[in-house]
């Protein structure tokens, strides 16, 4: 038996485990078989969770997620409260949680799964717990929580809607033009692509212009996140000091003004991240918030940034 067939079933009698688990079954030390597990990952063998045992993450088959529950205890306080608060609820709209909450549960990647849905023309986040697949109690829970019976479009309906919209689109310009021809739409076809790519350079263009904003005092993005379009980032920082160069967590907000609950959200995001915080913005601190600078989250680096 090689050593993927018997990582492989191990896994498969044991359920997700970690290199610590297994390295003596495939008689070698803990290293290579970390490295050796890790590889399996990147072919596809096994996939891999963002809950950790010590250092290291647990790895399992497909069909195995549900086993995931059992190493909720493993999760980091402020985690666990929050994964078991979303277990309960099963579904959690974003803008209402505290800070700390909204945080924790995007910390919970193997736990919390994130669901967009339109309402009143706008996108919003809620949270799905991950073993939730009943299609009609999760409309059920995101109704209950918006607080009426309109209709709302969660993402997979907008994408099982989009070949009607387009047909729809196809033929009011039927109507609307009496010289409407197929070359005519292939022309605006072609100018939607154009629109859309532009588009898409625009929305890239403010990362790129903090990247080199940040540049200018030798700090490198090493990972970005977009969070909310052209307006959120969340960044890690490599930055240069006299002990070497060093790690940050950054929030980017293009906001007017940023407020002591901001502040608040960043300072544990920080924590659970366990990096020193910097905040860029092109606003300024509330009174509030420049107090709170001042005193008990001295530890927040505060930049305006023009962007």
């Amino acid at each position: 038996m090689d050593r993927r067939q018997i990582v492989l079933k191990f896994i498969r009698q044991n359920g997700p485990s970690f290199p610590g688990q297994i390295y003596k079954e495939l008689e070698t030390d803990l290293l290579l078989a970390s490295a050796f597990m890790s590889e399996l990952s990147i072919n596809g063998d096994l996939k891999i969770s963002n809950v950790k045992i010590g250092a290291s993450p647990l790895y399992y088959i497909s069909g195995q997620e549900h086993l995931l529950e059992n190493f909720i205890d493993k999760l980091h306080e402020k985690e666990k409260r929050a994964v078991l608060f979303l277990k309960e609820k099963l579904v959690l709209r974003d803008i209402t949680l505290e800070p700390i909450l909204r945080v924790s549960l995007r910390q919970t990647k193997d736990f919390a799964k994130p669901l967009y849905v339109k309402v009143n023309d706008k996108k919003e986040l809620f949270w799905k717990w991950y073993l939730l697949t009943d299609s009609d109690l999760l409309k059920k829970k995101v109704l209950a929580l918006i607080g009426r019976t309109k209709k709302v479009k969660t993402q997979h309906q907008i994408k099982i809607k989009k070949k009607n919209i387009i047909k729809e689109t196809k033929d009011k310009r039927k109507l609307k033009n009496p010289n409407y021809n197929k070359q005519t739409e292939k022309q605006t076809d072609l100018y939607q692509k154009i629109t859309k790519k532009e588009i898409k350079i625009e929305t890239n263009g403010k990362l790129k212009r903090i990247e080199q904003e940040l540049s200018r005092a030798s700090i490198r993005i090493i990972d970005s996140e977009l969070i909310k379009k052209e307006k959120e980032y969340d960044l890690i920082l490599e930055v240069p000091s006299a002990l070497g160069k060093l790690k940050y967590y950054c929030k980017f907000w293009d906001k007017k003004k940023i407020n002591d609950k901001d502040l608040n959200y960043v300072f544990v995001t920080g924590q659970m991240k366990k990096l020193p915080v910097i905040l860029l913005s092109p606003g300024e601190l509330t009174k509030k918030a420049k107090t709170k600078l001042q005193g008990e989250m001295q530890g927040i680096t505060f930049k305006r940034i023009r962007v």
